[in-house]
C-alpha cells in the first residue's frame, strides 16, 4: 500500500470522483462532488461491480441540457414572431402581389433570420467556452460538435416557424404554441424517454421508441438529445483523466499487483497485458450509435428539408386545393336548404354581361373590362352557409366600382379570394386573359392592394416603404424618386415621410397604405376601407389621389362604409347582403329604384310624460302612424327607435300636401279617424324632416335584410320583400 500512502501524503489534497464512482455513491454528474483522497483511492482499489452506463449518466442530464436548449430556442422568438406578424398584417401578400417570386421572399427571409440566429448562437457558444468549468464542451472535438449542433438546430427550427405561421391568425397565439412545443419536446419528452429506457421493461421500451420517433419531428427534441449525448461523451472520455500522469502511473503499478480487474485498469499503460486485457478508447462525438450525436444532427438536417418541402407545398396551393375538394362536399349539405333570394333585374343583367365576357368573343369585351368575376363562391367548413354565394360582376377600364355591405356581407372574403389569400370554392376571375384559377401568380401581380389592416414594415420610413414598393413594381431608379415624391405630396405625407412608419397615426398609416397600392400604376387597384380613421381633410386628399388614378386609366374596386365617399368616387355601386349581390348600378339609379318616394324623419317629444308609459307610448305611436298613413296614402313605416320614426312617402304625394299634414301634426290640429268618430291628435311631433331618398337609406334597407328576424313593422314587410 506504498502508493496509497504516498498519494495520501501528496500536495494535491482532494480529487474528483470518477463517473462510475459518482454513480455508485449517488452523486449527480452535474455536481461532480469531491471527496478526501484516501477515500477515492481506496474505492478504486476495492473496485466496483457497477459498469459505466450512459443511460444512468443521462438521467441527471435532461433538466440541465433542456434548459440550455430552451435558452437557445428563445433566440428564434424574433424570427417566428416577425413572420407571424407579416402574415397577420398581409405584408407578405402585398409584396407577392408586386411580382416578387415566393421562393425569393422565403429565401431572403430565411437568410436574415438565420443570420440573426447565427450571431446569437455564436454568443452562446462563446459563453459555453468561457464558463465550462466541468470541461464538457472544451475538450477534444466537443467545441466543433457544439457549434455544429447549434447551427443545425437553427436550420431545422426556423422553417418550422414558417410552417406554423399558416395555422394561426395572430403572432401572439403562434408564438405561444411554439414556445409550449419547445418546452414539451426539449424538457418533458427528453426526460420521459431517458426514464423509460432506464426501466428496461419491454413495454416501456416500446413507448420510449414511439415517443422518440414522434418527437424527432420537432427540432427541439433532437437538439436536446444532442446536448445530452455531447455531455455524456465528454464525461466518458474524461474518466481516465481524473489523475495527473504521475499519480496515474503510481496507481496503475499498485493495481497491477493488487487488483488487476479494477475498473480503472483499462486506463493504465499496460492494460493489454493485465486484467481483462482491454484498453480504454475514447468515443467519437460523430458516430451513429446510442451515445453519438450523428443521429441527432442527421435528424435536424432532415427536419429542415421536411419543413421547407411542406412550406413549398403550402405556397404552391396543394393543401388548399385538397381543402377545397373537401369543402366542396360539405358545401352541398350546408347549402341544400338555404333560402333563395330573388335576384334583381340589374343583377341578372350583370350576370349575363359577365357570361358574355367570359365565354363570348374574348378580344373586344375583355380589353374593355379590367376585371371580370364569374360565379365566385366561398364556403368555410365552420359556416352553415356560403360566405360568398355565386357572385358575378365586372370592373371597366378607368372605372371605380364600389362594393358595399354590412360587416359579414362577404366583401373582405371576396377581396381575399381575388388577392390569393383564400381559394375560391367555385367560380373564376380574369384580368385581361389571365385567370385566377390557372395563373394566380400573374393574376395578383396586376393588382395594387390596400388591405383593411396596414401592411407595412414599421422600421422603414414612409418614403422608404414607397421606394421599396416602387422597386418591386419595376419602376426604374431614374423615375422612382419623382413617383414617390408625387404620392407623398398628393396624400399629404410630407411632414412624416422621414419618420418610421411605426410612429404614424392611424390616419397617416391608411394614407401610406393607399399610396403603396397606387405606386407603379397597376392596372387594377383594390382599396379596402382606405379612409377608415382618416380626418376629413386627409380624406379629401385620398379621394383626389383615387380620382386621379381613375382618370389615368386605372380601375379601382373600393369597399367603404362611407356613403359620401362612394357617391364621390364610384361610377357604379354594388350592394352585397348575406354573400350575394342585391343590386348594382349608379348612385342615382339605386336611389331612384330602391329609394322610391321621399324620406320622412319624425322626432317625437322626448320629455312628454306620455312617453314614460310603454303601453301608452305604443298606442300614441300607432295613432300617429295611422294618421300619417291616412293623410299620406302609400306611406310606410320603415324604421323605428325610441322617439324617432322613419317613413317612406309615395311620390304620388305632393310636397305641399306633405308639409301641410306634418305642420298640422306638429301643432296638434290634424284630425284622425278613430273608428266612427273624429278626434284631435294631441301634439306629439316635435320636429320632422323630409328629403329625397339617400344612398345611405337604400343601404340601410339592405342591411336590415341581412339581419335574420330583425323587428320590422308589419307594413314595411312588403317594402323589404320588394328590395
Amino acid at each position: 500500500m506504498w502508493a496509497i500512502g504516498k498519494i495520501a501524503a501528496g500536495t494535491t489534497g482532494r480529487l474528483q470522483l470518477s463517473p462510475v464512482d459518482q454513480l455508485d455513491q449517488g452523486v449527480g454528474l452535474s455536481q461532480r462532488a469531491v471527496a478526501p483522497l484516501e477515500t477515492q483511492c481506496l474505492h478504486l482499489l476495492l473496485g466496483s461491480s457497477c459498469p459505466y452506463s450512459a443511460l444512468k449518466v443521462g438521467l441527471d442530464l435532461p433538466g440541465q441540457v433542456s434548459s440550455t436548449d430552451n435558452m437557445d430556442a428563445s433566440l428564434l422568438k424574433e424570427g417566428e414572431e416577425n413572420i407571424l406578424k407579416y402574415r397577420e398584417n398581409s405584408i407578405c401578400s402585398v409584396q407577392v402581389m408586386t411580382g416578387v417570386p415566393l421562393w425569393v421572399l422565403w429565401v431572403t427571409t430565411f437568410l436574415w433570420d438565420y443570420g440573426t440566429y447565427l450571431v446569437s448562437s455564436l454568443l452562446i457558444f462563446a459563453a459555453f467556452m468561457i464558463g465550462d468549468s466541468q470541461e464538457y464542451f472544451t475538450v477534444d472535438d466537443a467545441p466543433g460538435a457544439l457549434i455544429l449542433l447549434l447551427l443545425l438546430y437553427g436550420w431545422g427550427s426556423i422553417p418550422l416557424a414558417y410552417v406554423f405561421s399558416f395555422f394561426f391568425q395572430t403572432a401572439a397565439a403562434g408564438f405561444s404554441v411554439i414556445t409550449l412545443i419547445n418546452i414539451v419536446a426539449g424538457l418533458i419528452i427528453t426526460t420521459a424517454v431517458s426514464a423509460l429506457e432506464m426501466s428496461q421493461q419491454p413495454k416501456m421500451l416500446v413507448v420510449s421508441d414511439a415517443l422518440h420517433w414522434i418527437a424527432s419531428l420537432l427540432p427541439t427534441y433532437p437538439a436536446s438529445m444532442g446536448f445530452q449525448h455531447l455531455v455524456m461523451t465528454s464525461d466518458y472520455n474524461s474518466r481516465c483523466d481524473i489523475f495527473n500522469e504521475t499519480l496515474k502511473l503510481e496507481l496503475c503499478d499498485t493495481l497491477y499487483n493488487f487488483d488487476p480487474f479494477n475498473s480503472f485498469m483499462p486506463c493504465c499503460p499496460e492494460c493489454a497485458s493485465h486484467g481483462q486485457e482491454v484498453c480504454f478508447q475514447k468515443r467519437s462525438y460523430f458516430v451513429f450509435d446510442e451515445y453519438g450525436m450523428s443521429r441527432d444532427m442527421l435528424t435536424l438536417t432532415i427536419n429542415g428539408f421536411i419543413f421547407f418541402a411542406i412550406l413549398c407545398l403550402i405556397d404552391s396551393g396543394v393543401f388548399r386545393k385538397l381543402g377545397v375538394l373537401l369543402r366542396g362536399l360539405c358545401k352541398k349539405a350546408a347549402t341544400a336548404h338555404a333560402p333563395e333570394v330573388p335576384a334583381d333585374d340589374d343583377v341578372l343583367a350583370e350576370i349575363a354581361l359577365v357570361e358574355n365576357l367570359m365565354t363570348g368573343a374574348p378580344l373586344d369585351p375583355l380589353r374593355e373590362a379590367s376585371l371580370v368575376v364569374s360565379s365566385l363562391s366561398k364556403t368555410f367548413v365552420s359556416s352553415p352557409r356560403p360566405a360568398v354565394n355565386n357572385i358575378s360582376f365586372h370592373v371597366g377600364r378607368g372605372e371605380c366600382l364600389g362594393l358595399l355591405g354590412v360587416n359579414g356581407a362577404g366583401k373582405t372574403t371576396t377581396f381575399n379570394m381575388l388577392t390569393g389569400d383564400e381559394v375560391p370554392t367555385t367560380g373564376d376571375a380574369r384580368i385581361g386573359s389571365t385567370s385566377l384559377r390557372t395563373d394566380i401568380g400573374k393574376f395578383v401581380q396586376q393588382i395594387g392592394y390596400c388591405p383593411q389592416f396596414d401592411a407595412m414594415l414599421g422600421e422603414l420610413t414612409g418614403e422608404e416603404m414607397l421606394t421599396l414598393m416602387g422597386r418591386l413594381r419595376g419602376i426604374n431608379d431614374s423615375s422612382l424618386p419623382a413617383s414617390v415624391s408625387k404620392l407623398i405630396h398628393l396624400l399629404g405625407l410630407s411632414e412624416c415621410a422621414q419618420r418610421p412608419s411605426s410612429t404614424y397615426s392611424g390616419g397617416n398609416r391608411r394614407k401610406l397604405s393607399t399610396a403603396m397600392a397606387l405606386i407603379g400604376e397597376p392596372p387594377l387597384v383594390f382599396l379596402d376601407e382606405p379612409t377608415s380613421g382618416v380626418d376629413p381633410t386627409s380624406r379629401r386628399r385620398v379621394w383626389g389621389a383615387v380620382s386621379q388614378a381613375v382618370a389615368g386609366g386605372q380601375s379601382v374596386l373600393l369597399t367603404s362604409h362611407s356613403m359620401e365617399e362612394c357617391e364621390a368616387l364610384c361610377s357604379r355601386i354594388i350592394i352585397m347582403s348575406r354573400g350575394t349581390l342585391r343590386c348594382v348600378g349608379t348612385s342615382g339609379h339605386l336611389k331612384a329604384k330602391f329609394g322610391q318616394g321621399y324620406s320622412l324623419q319624425v322626432k317625437l317629444r322626448t320629455h312628454d310624460p306620455r312617453l314614460e308609459d310603454e303601453r301608452q307610448y305604443t298606442a300614441f305611436v300607432e295613432q300617429l302612424r295611422a294618421t300619417i298613413h291616412l293623410r299620406l296614402p302609400g306611406t310606410v313605416l320603415i324604421d323605428q327607435h325610441k322617439g324617432m320614426l322613419a317613413f317612406r312617402v309615395s311620390k304620388q304625394v305632393s310636397w305641399s300636401h306633405l308639409f301641410s299634414v306634418m305642420e298640422a301634426l306638429k301643432s296638434g290640429h290634424e284630425a284622425v279617424s278613430d273608428g266612427d268618430s273624429n278626434a284631435m291628435v294631441e301634439p306629439l311631433v316635435e320636429d320632422y324632416a323630409a328629403s329625397d331618398a339617400s344612398l345611405e337609406q337604400v343601404f340601410l334597407s339592405f342591411a336590415r335584410e341581412s339581419v335574420p328576424n330583425s323587428p320590422m313593422p308589419s307594413d314595411s314587410a312588403a317594402y323589404i320583400t320588394q328590395l
